[in-house]
Parts: structure tokens; C-alpha cells; sequence
């Protein structure tokens, strides 16, 4: 495993990896991963035993996050906030932001397969990104050549 920091996720990493078939890149790479009660409705799938679902979180922040957020992103930085321990998987710009602003550690997915392949959990990053974006997850061109160029890097720095 690459550590043993807390992982909590977002839907949307959750479900894209899964609907390409590649949930178990966050099992490989954390071990287990929270998710919120909310975000367990949202991604609607059995989550595997490595998953463990809470509602431990403000509900008061969470009612105000809605205001500018939906629910699973609401819910994830209620959860998150103040916990130094852990780093958040969230894509969505505004999210981000509102964590990060929030001193919330971030990482979105594609920084997840950066990470897996530099870890050595998958081989070539780009194959997976290419099924992402296929399936309908949106990521700038800009984003994506960087993302794919810090792969093929990494490629070349470990052979």
C-alpha cells in the first residue's frame, strides 16, 4: 500500500472507475476508502468490504455546503473538515475548491492514476485516463496532456 493516510471519496471517482471496471485501483493503492452515507446512495452499487460508508459528519455544515455544492460533495468536506488525517478524492472544480479553501487535502482522480502508476499498482496510466474520458468523464485538453505527460515521465524514470 502507499500509506496509510484516510482516504475519502467523492461519487464521481468511485463511479467512473467503476463503470470502466477499475474500482480496485483504490483498494491496490489505500486499502480501505470512506465514503459518506450520501455518496453511498449516490454511487448506487454494493460497495465491497474495503468501502465503509459513515455519517459521522456535521449535519448543520453539510445543510449549508448544499447551498453551493450536491449532496455526496456536501457531505464528503463536512466529513473532512478539521481532519488533518485524511485527503479527499473530488473532481468537481467547485468542490475543490471549497475543500481546499477549507485546508481540506485534495486529490482528484487523475491524480490517483498518477500516483497508482508511480506506486507500480498499473502499468500504463494513459489507458486508463482514455477509458475515463471514453466513458464520459470531463477533464480539459490542457489537463489531460499534463496529466499524460507526467505519465509517460514516470514511465521513463522507472525504466
Amino acid at each position: 500500500m502507499q500509506s496509510r493516510m484516510t482516504i475519502v471519496s467523492d461519487a464521481s471517482p468511485i463511479i467512473a472507475l467503476n463503470d470502466i471496471g477499475h474500482l480496485e485501483i483504490l483498494y491496490d493503492l489505500y486499502g480501505e476508502i470512506l465514503i459518506t452515507d450520501v455518496v453511498a446512495k449516490e454511487v448506487e452499487l454494493t460497495t465491497p468490504e474495503w468501502i465503509t460508508i459513515t455519517d459521522e459528519y456535521d449535519n448543520n455544515l453539510y445543510k449549508s455546503y448544499l447551498k453551493s455544492l450536491d449532496p455526496g460533495e456536501a457531505s464528503s468536506i463536512a466529513y473532512s473538515l478539521g481532519k488533518s488525517e485524511l485527503t479527499l478524492i473530488i473532481d468537481e472544480r467547485k468542490g475543490r475548491k471549497i475543500a481546499k479553501d477549507s485546508g481540506i487535502k485534495i486529490i482528484g482522480l487523475l491524480g490517483v492514476i498518477v500516483v497508482a502508476q508511480r506506486e507500480g499498482k498499473i502499468e500504463r496510466g494513459e489507458a486508463i485516463i482514455d477509458r475515463l474520458v471514453k466513458n464520459g468523464f470531463r477533464v480539459s485538453d490542457k489537463i489531460l496532456d499534463l496529466v499524460k505527460a507526467k505519465l509517460e515521465l514516470l514511465r521513463t524514470w522507472t525504466t
